[in-house]
Protein backbone atom coordinates (compact mmCIF):
# COMPACT_ATOMS: atom_id res chain seq x y z
CA UNK A 1 0.00 0.00 0.00
CA UNK A 2 1.23 3.21 -1.12
CA UNK A 3 0.37 6.44 0.62
CA UNK A 4 0.77 10.06 -0.67
CA UNK A 5 1.43 12.94 1.52
CA UNK A 6 2.32 16.32 0.20
CA UNK A 7 3.14 19.21 1.94
CA UNK A 8 4.04 23.09 0.60
CA UNK A 9 7.86 21.84 0.52
CA UNK A 10 7.54 18.73 -0.93
CA UNK A 11 5.63 15.39 -1.69
CA UNK A 12 6.54 12.40 0.50
CA UNK A 13 6.12 8.42 -0.55
CA UNK A 14 5.21 6.62 2.53
CA UNK A 15 5.52 2.17 1.97
CA UNK A 16 3.51 0.51 4.49
CA UNK A 17 3.85 -3.66 4.72
CA UNK A 18 2.43 -5.93 7.30
CA UNK A 19 3.78 -5.88 10.76
CA UNK A 20 4.89 -9.18 11.52
CA UNK A 21 3.29 -10.77 14.02
CA UNK A 22 5.67 -13.28 16.39
CA UNK A 23 4.87 -14.28 19.77
CA UNK A 24 6.70 -17.78 19.68
CA UNK A 25 9.11 -15.98 21.08
CA UNK A 26 7.55 -15.12 24.43
CA UNK A 27 6.28 -16.79 26.87
CA UNK A 28 2.56 -16.15 28.01
CA UNK A 29 1.48 -17.18 31.01
CA UNK A 30 -2.21 -18.51 30.52
CA UNK A 31 -3.16 -16.36 33.47
CA UNK A 32 -1.81 -12.95 35.65
CA UNK A 33 -2.51 -12.15 38.99
CA UNK A 34 -2.46 -9.01 40.45
CA UNK A 35 1.34 -7.83 41.43
CA UNK A 36 1.06 -6.51 45.18
CA UNK A 37 3.93 -6.07 47.22
CA UNK A 38 6.35 -8.12 45.24
CA UNK A 39 4.33 -11.15 44.34
CA UNK A 40 1.39 -12.07 42.04
CA UNK A 41 -2.13 -11.92 44.18
CA UNK A 42 -5.69 -13.31 43.67
CA UNK A 43 -7.70 -10.78 42.36
CA UNK A 44 -10.74 -9.69 45.57
CA UNK A 45 -13.25 -9.68 42.72
CA UNK A 46 -12.43 -13.44 41.71
CA UNK A 47 -13.09 -11.95 38.52
CA UNK A 48 -10.75 -12.55 35.13
CA UNK A 49 -10.96 -11.51 31.83
CA UNK A 50 -9.63 -12.23 28.57
CA UNK A 51 -6.05 -10.52 26.19
CA UNK A 52 -6.77 -11.10 22.83
CA UNK A 53 -4.19 -10.99 19.92
CA UNK A 54 -5.70 -8.22 17.42
CA UNK A 55 -4.37 -9.79 14.62
CA UNK A 56 -5.75 -13.09 14.91
CA UNK A 57 -8.88 -12.48 17.60
CA UNK A 58 -7.41 -15.23 19.64
CA UNK A 59 -7.13 -15.28 23.65
CA UNK A 60 -3.63 -14.70 24.97
CA UNK A 61 -4.15 -14.90 28.72
CA UNK A 62 -6.11 -13.71 31.23
CA UNK A 63 -5.93 -10.83 33.42
CA UNK A 64 -7.44 -9.90 36.92
CA UNK A 65 -10.00 -7.56 37.13
CA UNK A 66 -9.11 -5.87 40.51
CA UNK A 67 -11.59 -4.27 42.77
CA UNK A 68 -11.05 -0.73 44.98
CA UNK A 69 -10.18 -2.62 47.42
CA UNK A 70 -7.14 -4.31 45.18
CA UNK A 71 -6.00 -0.59 44.35
CA UNK A 72 -6.28 0.06 48.38
CA UNK A 73 -3.88 -2.81 48.82
CA UNK A 74 -1.47 -1.75 45.56
CA UNK A 75 -1.36 1.66 47.13
CA UNK A 76 -0.63 0.62 50.85
CA UNK A 77 2.15 -1.91 49.38
CA UNK A 78 3.69 0.73 47.54
CA UNK A 79 3.36 3.63 49.91
CA UNK A 80 5.39 0.76 52.58
CA UNK A 81 7.96 0.21 49.37
CA UNK A 82 8.98 3.68 49.10
CA UNK A 83 11.02 4.57 51.67
CA UNK A 84 13.52 1.59 51.07
CA UNK A 85 13.57 2.07 47.17
CA UNK A 86 14.01 5.55 47.93
CA UNK A 87 17.10 5.06 49.65
CA UNK A 88 18.58 2.82 46.82
CA UNK A 89 21.22 4.25 44.37
CA UNK A 90 19.64 5.33 41.16
CA UNK A 91 21.87 2.79 39.37
CA UNK A 92 20.35 0.12 41.43
CA UNK A 93 16.99 1.07 41.14
CA UNK A 94 17.62 1.15 37.27
CA UNK A 95 18.46 -2.31 37.50
CA UNK A 96 15.73 -3.21 39.47
CA UNK A 97 13.24 -1.35 36.20
CA UNK A 98 15.42 -2.64 33.76
CA UNK A 99 14.90 -6.27 34.98
CA UNK A 100 11.20 -6.14 35.07
CA UNK A 101 10.72 -4.52 31.75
Amino acid sequence: MTKRSSTALAEHRFEYEPAPEAIDHVNIAPRYGLFIGGKFVEPRSGKWFPTINPATEEQLSEVSEALKADVDRAVTAAASAQESWGRLKPSRRARYIFRIS
